[in-house]
């Protein structure tokens, strides 16, 4: 089933560093883990990781100047938060010579056996032109451990008139450096 603009905008909302698992409704919109997302640019590598550094953030595959997807978009990181949660890292590349005002991703989350367990929707904010840009999504009351597979059930506002082709989910290349499954 597609999700209208109409209806994202219907659902509940969660603020700014809210945990989407909180809510008990089957559809949740998920917001950033942060008030302010990093600026859309490329994720320059540490020059050496220490233990109080992230490591060096992989620029998506098929990001590149000449690549073949409109957008892709990477599951980079899974990290558990306390006291029970896990927070998700996604980068998304705008190849577009033209920004992105707003990119939904309609989201399913299995549990470890493999059941659906929830249905969130992912709001990506501004994507420029010809850039990549880091977002985290925070899930209550979910490890990390208990998350087997993300479906993208469907990707809404990228940009096009609604009924162009190709459609918005076509125009979008899933990679992921997880152990859990992306896919369509």
């Amino acid at each position: 089933m597609a999700v209208t603009t109409e209806e994202m905008s219907r659902r509940r909302r969660f603020a700014p560093g809210h945990a989407a698992g909180l809510a008990l409704s089957a559809w949740m919109v998920a917001a950033p883990a942060f008030a302010q997302e990093p600026p859309a640019a490329q994720v320059p590598p540490p020059a050496s990781p220490t233990a109080t550094e992230p490591a060096a953030v992989a620029p998506p595959q098929g990001a590149g100047e000449n690549a073949g997807p409109e957008i892709v978009l990477q599951l980079n990181n899974l990290q558990p938060i306390q006291p029970s949660g896990c927070r998700f890292t996604f980068l998304a590349t705008n190849n577009r010579d033209t920004p992105i005002e707003r990119l939904g991703v309609e989201l399913v989350v299995f549990d470890a056996q493999r059941q659906v367990d929830q249905f969130l929707v992912l709001e990506f904010t501004r994507l420029a032109a010809k850039k990549t840009k880091v977002s985290q999504f925070d899930l209550a009351e979910r490890s990390c451990s208990d998350v087997s597979q993300l479906l993208v059930n469907d990707v809404v506002n990228c940009g096009i008139e609604e009924g162009a082709t190709p459609t918005c989910a076509e125009r979008v290349k899933l990679d992921n450096l997880t152990d859990i499954q992306l896919a369509y």
